[in-house]
């Protein structure tokens, strides 16, 4: 349960972060970048609500794993 609650976590976080920002890779380092075309839609709106359910998933499975 702890390795499911860390890969909800993470995939809300890159679900809600990849929407709105390019990542680019520059020699070692990765660089965040702001799209130019962002649109505020419904679209977005499912994927915010998708990443945040994500993430609380993943800190009721982490509860999970550390009460039992």
């Amino acid at each position: 349960m702890l390795y499911k609650g860390i890969l909800f976590i993470f995939l809300g976080v890159f679900l809600i972060i990849e929407e709105r920002y390019d990542i680019k890779k520059l020699v070692k380092d990765r660089v965040f970048i702001i799209k130019k075309d962002f649109v505020y839609d419904s679209y977005y709106e499912i994927k915010l609500f998708l990443g945040i359910l994500s993430i609380i998933v993943g800190i009721f499975s982490i509860i999970n794993y550390i009460i039992y």
